[in-house]
């Protein structure tokens, strides 16, 4: 099962492909470097910028449609604030593993 929804994203962007193309291309470029910055912050103990990048993920992710992913997102950010790094780290593995799909599935687009 996809992880991105993509009749919602066809949906959310009234089937412009231009802007659709855009948006996808910015998240796959970015994503990857968000998830380093993450890692950093977590070697760091530094849950509150991780909690704001789990955010902006989050925001992301439910923009492109990939719900479940931005969930986990979500319990990432809400980890994050109430400084639990063991489930903030637990959510960021989950994460990791997620967006590399979520990557794929934008990329075969």
């Amino acid at each position: 099962m996809a992880l991105v929804n993509f009749d919602y994203l066809r949906r959310t962007f009234d089937n412009d492909w231009d802007i659709i193309s855009e948006v996808t291309g910015e998240f796959t470029s970015t994503a990857p470097g968000q998830l380093e910055k993450l890692a950093e912050n977590l070697a760091q103990n530094d849950l509150c910028e991780a909690g704001r990048i789990f955010h902006s993920l989050k925001g992301s992710l439910k923009l492109l449609g990939a719900v479940e992913v931005s969930e986990i997102a979500y319990s990432g950010e809400l980890a994050a604030t109430d400084k639990d790094m063991d489930l903030t780290v637990s959510n960021f593995e989950k994460l990791q593993n997620m967006i590399a799909v979520v990557i794929q599935e934008l990329e075969s687009l």
